[in-house]
């Protein structure tokens, strides 16, 4: 297991509160290359982040407090694998927006893990996973307080889409209007590898799957 230690940055600037908490991994007795790698994409995603909302406060025409937030949780961690989400929030007044990144690093070869990883050539995976959401829609829904008159409809993940690994799932993540144009709320739906079992790469069987 990695050790993971907590950086934050919190300042106020030009009308913006800053609450950013992101991970940061120790790299003593691994491999501090494959490590500081990972480390200096999730503090270059906080800080572009950070960028981005500067630049746009410059061309907002009315002056309202605004409050920018990043939270992080760590969902799979092993010797040489972890899995890290971090959701940035933007609040304005009573307006509120997040943007889910997603990091599954396989330490020992030193890549991040896609969705591509996880699943066989060929298997037509995306089709499978918009079609196990659109069976449980109304369940995920209800967990998110929705209703179907709410909706537009479900926009389907791509292969690019965020996702965290848990021990025998993959849990796939949708930012704020990601799920649905009316859904400003993140949204997660889990997969068991149990039930995707013939859909499984071999990388996915031998490295993460637990019989």
């Amino acid at each position: 297991m990695l050790y993971v230690d907590k950086n934050q940055i919190n300042e106020v600037h030009k009308g913006i509160s800053y609450n950013l908490n992101y991970p940061i991994i120790q790299t003593e007795g691994i491999n501090h290359n494959k490590v500081n790698k990972l480390n200096k994409d999730m503090y270059e995603d906080v800080e572009t982040f950070k960028e981005v909302i500067e630049l746009q406060n410059e061309f907002d025409y009315i002056n309202i407090n605004k409050n920018i937030m990043s939270e992080y949780s760590v969902h799979l961690n092993t010797e040489d694998m972890i899995s890290i989400v971090i959701e940035f929030s933007q609040i304005a007044g009573l307006y509120g927006i997040s943007y889910i990144n997603s990091y599954n690093y396989d330490l020992k070869e030193g890549k991040y893990i896609t969705l591509d990883d996880l699943f066989k050539k060929d298997s037509y995976y995306i089709k499978r996973i918009n079609e196990k959401i659109i069976d449980n829609i109304d369940s995920i829904l209800e967990r998110y307080c929705y209703d179907e008159e709410d909706i537009e409809g479900f926009l389907g993940i791509t292969k690019d889409q965020s996702f965290y690994i848990e021990e025998n799932a993959v849990v796939i993540c949708f930012s704020s209007y990601e799920f649905d144009k009316l859904i400003s709320t993140p949204i997660e739906f889990k997969i068991s590898f149990y039930e995707f079992e013939d859909y499984l790469s071999d990388y996915a069987k031998k490295k993460i799957c637990r019989k």
